[in-house]
């Protein structure tokens, strides 16, 4: 086997391709590698490659170890960590690698090998999966391995495995298909091969460290659908090209076996692309199709052209492995018509389509007549499977299957990657930049390609040309409109570099171009390198995912309940059931139209009782308003024509209902991303007004915005016998400094309380009553008070503070000489505490 592939030009024992018998070399080409030096290409790109991944992988650990001291190992845990939380800083914040990693994780947990239904999205119902399983299977070897060579608990080898299961997979595939390669076009191709999957720009950035998501696996395998077309178009029997046209139709055309074999893994490679996404691999059809059609009607000029190509064979191997693929994954429970994913309807349209090709093909090469016998009746069957297809697609939501998705507007995972609505509109905003420069320039293949089908006199070179033109052509259409696409592109065009070297007279002249342009598309590609004693510098998406897991971790420990349900702005509502694993309501995936529905009703609620009843009815706890996410107001202002009537409206200016709490909150301080915040507001029982507005001006007090703090606080002289009231004024006058009012405000204070004591006050009020007594110097009443409230102190009781009041509450008690509970709840209220002030405690 090595032998074989070490071999210099062909194989060994397999007959050259025809095209190059008829093309004799030219007497002037003297640079011919005949030696094993072109293995120095795949050794260079494995380098690169591992050299790149290390670099991104160590600052992939940097960023996530920021603020993470607080991270406990639970090997009980279904995450790996203690309350189920997650740690892994996200490059990019890819949504897709979150929830990823969440399946895998539920697969190994449960003990299940599929997925098919999660329950952190569309809250409290759950919805439906649909992602195919091959790359959570891939995902769970490599948690497998890393266990076991670690010794770590298997679910927490998940988060750990992911830094490099993606390059992993981009070395696995590598070597494949430089040994494919190989064998079918020779070791220029292996060559070309090695520089196009490692310095080919987005294509190399497809398998990153941390970033698991099996659109890179997606994009090879739709390129693996095309290559082995090519090279059995190569291996194939040559067209005579000295046989006399005759238009009398001929016998039987044989086909060469080589030819149904390449044929047939076309196939199979197809329809695992139709397994992992059918969205995205129906595009490699069409421009399979258009090729084909190239083909047909390039190859009329011969008199000769050889057997009719294998299409039905091709459809048939496609056919049998979609249909198995999905009893694979849906058998026996979830059989529907959700065409966006593989569906039999394709297998049924494929075969249909095998049909027409496989005629056209024929009656193009004058090996039958247009019509005879039952040749009608064939193509009368195959028109309508193929229509079966549309149909289909109609009946089970095309707009779901044509549908965009938020990431394609991302041209990669890399830091600050560009992100467009299309190819247009970023080159009018950034120009000629070194992306846009990096991104273009493989297109020289292309280009390349389209001037020989018109330039080259070889029948059989203009056939393999257009046949690898047809998905490429595609592809760029859709590269376009949809920047992500530019990875699918440059998958395909490795089959038009291999094009050119069909029959090419000078194929390391081609593997030199194809370096030139990895070389010249290179610099994206290379991290960046930093001292290992230095800072990270996070990149805006870094920062706002270090905000929220911050914020989702504050979640998890103040939530009066598991898992709580948390609403927030669509696109930030995997990373939130990510890193507290919490439960939300909407988001972007396709299959969760139900929860991003709910988030539109809710917060385009313009009545404050229908708002609390659809609030009710998906149990959320909590509401979290992010400033660097805007999407809530945007969908109030798309979807009313009076926003400021909306609920969404209401809460980002503080106008507050009985029912919602507001819950003061720091984020960490990042270098360089300073004046964000965050509107944290839980769900309560109804409060009596003073109760409410007593919370929010105290929320004011704490989040240091004095100002709204004084003038919130007029309402509460509305209520001048609540001691409650009172207590937030006291608290107000101090913070501003108002002597007099505080003088005034803490013995009407006084007074009010000596008549209170058998008046029921709320748990959290009675701390907040102490500190204002203990502010006015009273310590006699505030000792009784925090005596009071230790009498009945248990965990849900500490979840009701605040952060500073419950620091102060603390030190009050440390003051007056109290024990705050036993053992367990002086502990359990340190971790309630920020880093900040349990120092400071």
């Amino acid at each position: 086997m090595l032998r074989t592939l070490l071999a210099p030009r062909w194989l060994p024992g397999l007959r050259p391709s025809p095209v190059v018998d008829r093309v004799p070399p030219h007497p002037k080409e003297s640079f011919r590698i005949r030696s094993r030096a072109w293995l120095a290409a795949p050794l260079l790109a494995l380098m690169l490659i591992v050299w790149s991944d290390v670099q991104r992988a160590r600052h992939v650990m940097r960023v996530s170890q920021a603020a993470a001291e607080g991270a406990a190992v639970d090997s009980t845990s279904p995450t790996g960590y203690s309350g189920g939380k997650r740690w892994l800083i996200v490059p990019e914040h890819n949504n897709r690698s979150y929830q990823w990693i969440e399946e895998t994780e539920q697969m190994l947990t449960r003990g299940d090998w599929r997925v098919r239904a999660i329950d952190y999205e569309n809250a409290p119902a759950g919805r439906e999966v649909h992602s195919a399983s091959p790359y959570r299977w891939w995902l769970g070897l490599a948690a497998l391995v890393d266990h076991v060579v670690t010794g770590r608990p298997l679910s927490w080898s998940v988060e750990h495995s992911v830094l490099w299961a993606d390059p992993a997979l981009h070395i696995l595939l590598l070597l494949i298909t430089v040994f494919l390669l190989a064998r079918w076009f020779g070791p220029a191709a292996a060559v070309i091969a090695s520089v196009v999957m490692a310095g080919t720009y987005p294509l190399s950035a497809t398998f990153l460290p941390g970033v698991p998501d099996q659109f890179g696996l997606q994009i090879f395998v739709a390129g693996g659908s095309v290559l082995p077309l090519l090279a059995a178009l190569i291996r194939g029997p040559a067209p005579n090209l000295k046989a006399k046209r005759t238009d009398a139709p001929a016998g039987p055309a044989s086909t060469d076996s080589r030819q149904r074999r390449l044929f047939g893994l076309a196939g199979v490679m197809g329809a695992i692309g139709l397994w992992l996404g059918a969205s995205d691999q129906i595009p490699v059809f069409e421009g399979i199709i258009l090729g084909a059609f190239a083909t047909a009607l390039l190859s009329r000029r011969v008199a000769d052209p050889g057997p009719a190509l294998p299409w039905r064979f091709w459809a048939l191997a496609g056919a049998v492995t979609s249909l198995a693929a999905y009893l694979i994954e849906y058998f026996p429970a979830h059989l529907d018509w959700r065409v966006r994913v593989n569906h039999p309807i394709y297998g049924v349209a494929w075969l249909g389509l095998g049909e027409l090709l496989a005629w056209f093909d024929a009656w193009n090469r004058h090996r039958q007549p247009l019509l005879r016998g039952g040749v009608i009746v064939r193509l009368l069957l195959a028109a309508l499977a193929v229509a079966a297809l549309p149909l289909a697609l109609v009946r089970g939501g095309a707009q779901g299957f044509l549908a965009a998705d938020l990431q394609d507007s991302r041209l990669a995972n890399l830091a600050d990657s560009p992100v467009a609505e299309s190819l247009r509109v970023w080159m009018q905003r950034d120009g000629m930049t070194a992306s846009v420069f990096a991104t273009l320039v493989p297109m020289v293949a292309f280009v390349a390609a389209l001037w020989l089908v018109f330039r080259t006199t070889d029948p059989r070179r203009r056939e393999i040309l257009g046949l690898a033109l047809g998905p490429a052509a595609v592809a760029a259409v859709l590269a376009g409109v949809h920047l992500r696409s530019w990875g699918l592109l440059d998958a395909l065009l490795l089959g038009v570099w291999m094009a050119l070297l069909a029959g090419s007279r000078r194929p390391w002249l081609w593997a030199a171009v194809a370096g030139v342009v990895a070389l010249c598309g290179l610099r994206p590609l290379l991290p960046a390198t930093t001292r290992p004693d230095a800072p990270p510098v996070f990149t805006r998406a870094e920062a706002e995912e270090l905000y929220e897991r911050s914020i989702a971790h504050w979640l998890a420990d103040h939530a009066d309940t598991p898992r709580p349900v948390v609403l927030v702005p669509p696109f930030r509502t995997a990373s939130f059931t990510f890193y507290g694993n919490q439960r939300g309501l909407g988001t972007p995936n396709w299959e969760n139209r139900d929860g991003l529905s709910a988030t539109f009703r809710i917060v385009n609620a313009t009545r404050p009782d229908e708002t609390q009843a659809l609030v009710a009815e998906h149990e959320i706890a909590y509401i979290v308003i992010p400033s660097w996410d805007t999407d809530l107001n945007d969908i109030a202002r798309v979807g009313l024509k009076r926003p400021e009537d909306s609920f969404i409206y209401a809460l980002t200016h503080w106008v507050l209902f009985d029912w919602l709490r507001p819950w003061p909150y720091r984020l960490p301080e990042l270098p360089g991303f300073e004046g964000q915040s965050v509107q944290i507001l839980s769900i309560t029982d109804d409060a009596d007004p003073a109760t409410h507005r007593g919370r929010l001006v105290e929320y004011f007090i704490e989040m240091q915005r004095l100002d709204i703090a004084a003038y919130a606080s007029k309402v509460l002289r509305r209520y001048p016998t609540d001691v409650g009231a009172l207590a937030a004024l006291v608290q107000v006058d101090k913070a501003v400094d108002d002597e007099a009012a505080f003088a005034n405000d803490f013995a009407s204070l006084t007074t009010t309380l000596a008549g209170e004591s058998r008046r029921g006050l709320a748990w959290d009020r009675r701390v907040s009553l102490a500190v204002a007594l203990a502010l006015g110097k009273r310590h006699d009443l505030a000792r009784e008070q925090v005596a009071r409230c230790l009498t009945s102190l248990d965990e849900a009781h500490l979840r009701q503070l605040t952060s500073g009041t419950l620091y102060h509450f603390l030190v009050l008690c440390r003051a007056y000489g109290l024990e705050a509970g036993d053992s367990h709840l002086r502990e359990y209220a340190a971790t309630l505490l920020p880093d900040e002030l349990r120092s400071r405690l």
